[in-house]
């Protein structure tokens, strides 16, 4: 029991372990992307929406599906550009691909300037992970936004978690025999007494 305890106990240690690791990794992966889209859209004085859009569609189809979406927002958290659309229609329908797409942290990031990164949970229940930059369209500040899929991560995870359950089954058995072995030598000895006693009566 303490062998098995000790096992679980050192898989659910490497679960949270490797997951913050690959978690990290996202992070700095979805920073670093970002930023570059970013440079890349500023250096080449991309200004027209369906050139934006355009450049989000090929980044998206290079991903190998590893990105969902790549939207812009406005100050107020309202996307009015994605990878599939350029939204010019009803309130509604603006603040709907907003929902699914932002958090509530976008307009403080306008604000502040800075890049953060959350988990976000899709219509669809899909999950990502959303980092956002701030951006400069038509004069006005925005948001550009990037959901990056966990499918990848999902999967490096519980591939790791296969490995290490793999290895605590190993140690597992090895210590069930490193202690078999020896109390077996130690009760032979009594055992072979036993049995003289036996006899000799």
């Amino acid at each position: 029991m303490v062998v098995l305890a000790c096992s679980l106990a050192y898989i659910a240690l490497a679960f949270f372990v490797i997951q913050k690791a690959v978690s990290v990794q996202m992070k700095n992966d979805g920073q670093t992307l970002v930023t570059t889209i970013k440079r890349e859209l500023i250096q080449n004085n991309v200004t027209q929406l369906k050139d934006i859009q355009q450049i989000f569609k090929e980044i998206k189809q290079m991903s190998n599906g590893n990105i969902s979406d790549i939207s812009l927002s406005d100050a107020t958290s309202k996307v009015f550009l994605t990878d599939e659309e350029i939204l010019k229609g009803t309130d509604e329908q603006v603040d709907a691909v907003s929902s699914a797409t932002l958090g509530s942290e976008v307009i403080d990031l306008v604000q502040t300037k800075e890049t953060s990164g959350d988990f976000l949970t899709m219509p669809d229940g899909t999950k990502v992970y959303n980092i956002s930059t701030n951006y400069e369209y038509n004069q006005e500040a925005c948001s550009l936004n990037i959901g990056i899929s966990l499918i990848s991560m999902n999967q490096e995870i519980q591939y790791a978690i296969l490995e290490m359950g793999i290895i605590g089954i190993i140690i597992m058995v090895v210590a069930i025999l490193l202690a078999i072995i020896p109390t077996t030598k130690i009760i032979r000895p009594i055992l072979a007494m036993s049995e003289d006693l036996r006899n000799s009566e």
